[in-house]
């Protein structure tokens, strides 16, 4: 199975822009580089919301690129 203790995920530039909510933190630079962060404790945690996120997030940086 899958455990998740502790976790955060950090996403970078590609969501500037993007305003904070109660569950995507923003509007400050995390560990140096991430403009946002949301924290996980289970597994269950990834769901809809969060992967809309790393899809925004994913279609940003290739914009970039």
């Amino acid at each position: 199975g899958v455990r998740l203790v502790g976790a955060e995920m950090c996403i970078r530039e590609s969501l500037m822009g993007v305003e904070a909510t109660e569950r995507l933190e923003g509007g400050k630079v995390f560990g140096g580089m991430c403009t946002h962060r949301v924290r996980l404790s289970a597994v269950d945690d990834v769901d809809d919301e969060v992967r809309g996120w790393l899809e925004q997030a994913y279609a940003a940086a290739w914009k970039q690129v």
